[in-house]
């Protein structure tokens, strides 16, 4: 997640606001051509499904950038193992969750959570989850430990390119839904 904003300057006013302190402030890429950026691109983010239409909306952009000079490489994961990033994000959001909830809800859940680990569903974001609301410290600290090292993998793979472009939804925009909706990503509910 991320601010929303009317400008680059609003942007950047945001992100000074919001980044972790040392943060090296954003560089601007103003007066470089395009043929000197270094950009990576992918069409997904392990395994999750994208549209046709924006699968295609990508691969012209890549094209379109690679004519005008630019050296845009296709990288399909980072090297990042998304089940395990979604399994890790789950126990972070279960544990902050739970640890927010009144004492007696907080216990219900935590008693709760290896009958819904055995019979729930099998995303690694929602077992993350019901992981997470067990509160077992050494799982929780290990899990932070992992989130860390993905966040470190992540700067790694970032720092060799000036852009990554990348899907941020399976779908172009969609209309307002009830909660629980599934979207149509190329005619399939998901």
């Amino acid at each position: 997640f991320g601010p929303i904003a009317r400008s680059v300057g609003d942007l950047r006013l945001a992100l000074s606001i919001i980044s972790d302190p040392g943060t090296p402030p954003l560089e601007a890429t103003v007066g470089r051509t395009v043929s000197e950026l270094r950009l990576a691109w992918t069409e997904d983010f392990g395994g999750t499904p994208l549209d046709a239409d924006s699968r295609q909306t990508m691969q012209r952009l890549a094209e379109a950038l690679k004519l005008r000079g630019c050296q845009i490489e296709r990288c399909g994961s980072a090297n990042v193992d998304y089940d395990e990033a979604w399994w890790i994000s789950g126990i972070c959001l279960g544990a902050i969750n739970t640890l927010f909830q009144p004492l007696t809800r907080r216990w219900i859940r935590r008693l709760a959570s290896p009958a819904l680990l055995h019979f729930g569903p099998r995303h690694p974001l929602l077992r993350g989850l019901f992981t997470g609301l067990a509160l077992d410290h050494q799982r929780v600290c290990q899990a932070l430990k992992q989130r860390m090292a993905i966040i470190e993998q992540m700067e790694r793979f970032l720092n060799t390119w000036d852009a990554w472009i990348c899907p941020v939804f399976p779908t172009p925009a969609f209309t307002h839904q009830p909660p629980k909706s599934p979207i149509e990503v190329d005619d399939q509910p998901m």
